[in-house]
């Protein structure tokens, strides 16, 4: 090899090595993939059919696709666009080539087109078009890692939530669905931080006039939260979903931390104005060592604008000082939060619940007296359903208790809170100051509201898990047993195991499951002969089973379920 031959060959490897690699544009694989291979025959420079997909180039064909009505008119009449930028789900290109990717997504026969049926698309590539659909279609940039996205579907993948049987949305006319995601998180490599990804989405709601929202059913996938907030103006809020956080501009609607029904009292709504916009906000970790793909649906209901009297308001009252240093000591800070910017005047309040991250220990809130001194003290997230006089329970962070006051909670804004929260962090890790991932710290809590309550009718207030469980009494002759499906445990609280006692009408077969508050199947009985008439008693060893609250679900051989709550001690 000549010297000059040698030097050339070194230049290269350095090339190799230190030059940095692109990635590839997502739009660019799925032009050049997908379009360029399989549809230009029919929407080329010689084809009748449009959209031109050869007409002048990838920058011409994004523009002429993303926000564009179909010339299906079927697809058009319902409001979609042939690619709607951040919504996948209303994106006739997309639901075009689902083929049972998503199972909430079904075309019409009026909207199927024969000669799609020769276009053939592997679930990569479906995916890859939900995805840059999803965060806004843009012409360049990798929207999600393309190579996370061929090893979830070679099989190293798990679904927060079965695609192929989503949860049923609102009866048509009762309201509609908001389906979030698939968002993929990478695998959790369990000697190091959890992976988590946080996103703020621009929801269109295409609402035709005023509507009132009287209940909003979370089922939620594996998630540390999922927020909706809505924009006072959104004439600036781009397309899709962003890494990028903004807080201003939007006022909370509600909160999940977990699969969550809620019912707002009779006599109040959540008020959304016409073509309202919504942000969605998901905040995702992955506790799996497979790579996580992640969904939501909330079920919105609806009801005509003035139904209700009072409109319901939410507020988040926010800390941010706080700093964690890894000394292993608990270090505990408190606020005062006589000011805020929330509601002025009397308020009177719903519901209230806390937020921290994984360092969390507890949370307490007082109100404040006119003097600034602590108050009644009004909820501890380490007591059940939040109550202070109520049985200890172990804090959870990622399902902290929400305390519901009836008669609601008259509170002065002038006096307002104090709220104290206490972390820990281990000797010679890092320090830890406040942040959005859950490798970071928060303090915070969150207040649903009414101005008045003139109009509304209380709902059933939050009670102690020993005052909760005292509704089914066990009887001592099956003559009065109740002429239905029913289930209660003794004791309750237990440590380890608890025994059953079922009660049916008629004779019938029970299958036992164990399930978290999150919704999650943690165990299966198996299937119990119930004998009608009498109390059968089953008896449950849940040792494996931490601390904590659990729910057992009983299903008998007609589909009748009944539920009853547990506490592991």
């Amino acid at each position: 090899m000549t010297q000059h031959s040698y030097y050339f060959l070194l230049i290269c490897i350095g090339l190799l090595y230190f030059t940095p690699i692109q990635a590839e544009d997502t739009f660019e694989r799925i032009y050049t993939s997908i379009f360029a291979t399989q549809c230009t025959s029919c929407h080329g420079n010689s084809g009748a059919v449009l959209p031109n997909l050869e007409a002048d180039g990838m920058a011409s064909v994004r523009n002429n696709i993303r926000n564009v009505t179909p010339n299906n008119s079927h697809a058009a009449d319902k409001g979609h666009k042939i690619v709607y930028a951040g919504h996948q789900y209303r994106s006739y290109l997309f639901r075009l080539f689902n083929d049972g990717l998503a199972g909430d997504v079904s075309l019409d026969e009026a909207e199927i087109i024969e000669a799609h049926a020769n276009v053939s698309l592997s679930n990569v590539d479906k995916e890859l078009i939900r995805q840059w659909i999803m965060f806004g279609a843009p012409l360049n940039g990798e929207v999600t890692d393309h190579d996370m996205i061929e090893e979830f579907y070679a099989g190293n993948g798990v679904w927060s939530i079965d695609p192929s049987s989503p949860p049923p949305p609102p009866a048509e006319g009762e309201g509609f669905q908001i389906h979030i995601g698939p968002i993929f998180v990478p695998a959790w490599n369990s000697g190091g931080d959890q992976p988590d990804i946080e996103y703020n989405g621009r929801y269109d709601t295409n609402l035709t006039e005023d509507t009132e929202i009287y209940r909003m059913h979370g089922i939620i996938g594996s998630s540390h939260h999922i927020i909706l907030n809505k924009f006072s103006d959104a004439s600036d809020v781009p397309y899709g979903l962003s890494a990028d956080i903004d807080f201003g501009n939007k006022e909370m609607v509600v909160a999940y931390g977990g699969t969550q029904d809620v019912y707002l009292p009779e006599g109040t709504a959540f008020k959304w104005e016409q073509d309202a916009v919504i942000d969605l906000n998901p905040h995702i970790v992955n506790y799996s060592t497979a790579i996580l793909a992640n969904d939501a649906y909330i079920n919105v209901y609806t009801q005509a604008a003035g139904t209700a009297v009072q409109e319901m308001k939410t507020d988040l009252i926010v800390y941010p000082l706080i700093f964690i240093p890894g000394d292993g000591e608990l270090h505990t800070f408190e606020a005062n939060t006589n000011f805020f910017g929330g509601p002025n005047g009397t308020i009177h309040i719903w519901n209230i619940a806390s937020h921290t991250h994984k360092l969390g220990q507890a949370y307490k809130i007082w109100l404040r007296n006119t003097n600034g001194s602590k108050g009644p003290h009004i909820y501890d997230a380490t007591k059940y359903n939040g109550i202070p006089e109520c049985e200890n329970i172990a804090y959870d962070y990622q399902h902290p208790p929400r305390r519901v006051f009836s008669p609601f909670l008259e509170i002065d804004m002038d006096d307002g809170f104090i709220h104290e929260a206490s972390y820990l962090n281990c000797a010679g890790c890092g320090n830890v100051g406040w942040g959005n991932t859950v490798n970071d710290e928060m303090m915070l809590f969150g207040i649903s509201y009414v101005e008045s309550i003139e109009g509304v009718s209380m709902p059933q207030e939050s009670l102690c898990f020993a005052d909760e469980i005292t509704g089914i009494e066990t009887h001592s002759a099956p003559s009065v047993v109740p002429n239905t499906l029913m289930a209660k445990a003794t004791p309750n609280p237990f440590f380890q195991q608890t025994n059953l006692q079922i009660t049916s009408p008629v004779n019938t077969n029970c299958q036992i499951a164990i399930f978290d508050v999150q919704g999650k199947q943690l165990k299966v009985h198996g299937k119990v002969a119930i004998q009608a008439g009498i109390f059968n008693e089953i008896t449950l060893n849940l040792s494996e089973l931490q601390k904590g609250i659990y729910l057992c679900q009983i299903v008998d051989d007609m589909g009748n379920t009944t539920t009853q709550k547990l506490m592991v001690k």
